[in-house]
């Protein structure tokens, strides 16, 4: 398929452009511990960010690039956070708009806890991406005179 895949930006932020395609992978949870405020999947193997769509009886789904090494990272109402572990998501298709079944597939990875987290973590940049298990890169771009 040849074409032109056209989409809102709804909100500022980091976008990753690099995959095109349909390629999408799901993955829901459930989370307690405090009321879900903002919340995003961070791509490890694929970098990039989307963020976390809110569905009915408090379950959260979002989705990703297939066979991609990804965090969830939540943030409270009241300041508190809750990131998952890595893992990897299913090389079968899935989109959170589309009802589970045989041919959206739908990755439950459980139940994520809010945690309060010390505040000098949460005023320093290295410290939270070192608990957050992030690394922020930095690209330069050299755009020729052609």
């Amino acid at each position: 398929m040849v074409g032109i895949r056209i989409s809102p930006i709804l909100k500022s932020g980091k976008f990753n452009f690099d995959c095109p395609g349909p390629d999408s992978a799901c993955v829901k949870w459930s989370v307690s511990g405090g009321e879900f405020g903002w919340g995003a999947i961070a791509g490890v193997s694929v970098k990039g960010y989307f963020p976390c769509i809110y569905r009915e009886d408090r379950i959260y789904k979002t989705n990703y690039f297939q066979n991609s090494t990804v965090k969830i990272v939540l943030v409270s109402t009241d300041g508190r956070l809750a990131v998952s572990n890595e893992f990897k998501l299913s090389d079968k298709f899935g989109h959170f708009n589309k009802p589970e079944g045989p041919d959206n597939f739908i990755l439950d990875i459980g139940n994520l806890e809010f945690k309060k987290v010390d505040e000098r973590i949460l005023r320093d940049e290295n410290k939270l991406l070192n608990y957050l298990g992030l690394q922020q890169l930095e690209y330069d771009v050299e755009y020729s005179d052609e």
